[in-house]
């Protein structure tokens, strides 16, 4: 059960912070936030996401690109749907929030232990912003849950 006072990890793969979207949820909850580069180690991967655990959600914000085609796995490469995976398998309530053309979706095995999946298609400034009112949504509802 989320509560208003808990903590929201924020985590960005490989692509530049989401500002906008970051700032989005740090208006209404404490956010931590956590970027994972394209040269992250192993190693390095697995300690951010062992910073991220220890908070009560879990966000991860991952762009592929909606003019990405199949041939380059609609942006989602083989590190991002790592990462995926990994946070999956951790004890946490987390949302899986995709900048990027929804066909990826067949890219990735599972989605089961993921407590929304939000498809923004285009990661631009604005749909940043109009995430705000889903996010709202779906924070309040894991409050009741």
């Amino acid at each position: 059960k989320l509560k208003e006072q808990s903590s929201i990890a924020i985590i960005n793969v490989e692509d530049e912070p989401f500002t906008a979207f970051d700032e989005v949820i740090a208006e209404k909850y404490t956010t931590k936030r956590y970027f994972i580069d394209k040269k992250a180690t192993s190693e390095q991967i697995d300690s951010i996401l062992t910073l991220a655990e220890q908070e009560d959600l879990i966000i991860t914000a991952i762009a592929g690109g909606m003019n990405q085609t199949k041939k380059v796995n609609y942006g989602l490469n083989e590190r991002k749907i790592e990462v995926i995976s990994k946070i999956q398998a951790k004890e946490r309530q987390n949302i899986l929030v995709l900048f990027a053309n929804p066909y990826c979706l067949e890219s990735l095995d599972s989605l089961d232990k993921y407590n929304a999946l939000v498809m923004a298609c285009q990661n631009l400034k604005e749909f940043h912003l109009k995430l705000k009112n889903i996010l709202n949504i779906k924070l309040m509802m894991l409050k009741f849950l």
